[in-house]
């Protein structure tokens, strides 16, 4: 299991890089689940998040992801899931030290 990083041009790998970053540093709260994670993040990063998911999704084929908001919270949920391997797969980014 791994990422297409060859489907980004130069320019789209930087901006995936910096998307990964920012919505690594945006976390506020990581919950492990059966089969990967579900991550909170302030309202105020949605489109951060969004535009972070959009690349995700073009290079990770493999993994699911779920926008969950909860009445007027301020903040909301991504869960990240896929086939079997996916939840060991995505630990490598919670445990790792964020990225700056």
């Amino acid at each position: 299991m791994a990422c297409e990083l060859d489907v980004f041009s130069a320019e789209e790998n930087e901006q995936h890089k910096s998307s990964l970053n920012e919505a690594m540093a945006a976390v506020r709260d990581v919950r492990e689940e059966k089969d990967g994670y579900t991550i909170s993040f302030s309202s105020k990063n949605f489109l951060t998040i969004a535009e972070w998911i959009s690349l995700e999704r073009r290079c990770c084929h493999f993994l699911s992801f779920q926008i969950r908001f909860l009445g007027g919270d301020e903040v909301f949920w991504v869960a990240l899931s896929g086939p079997a391997g996916t939840k060991d797969f995505l630990k490598t980014f919670f445990d790792s030290p964020r990225r700056s």
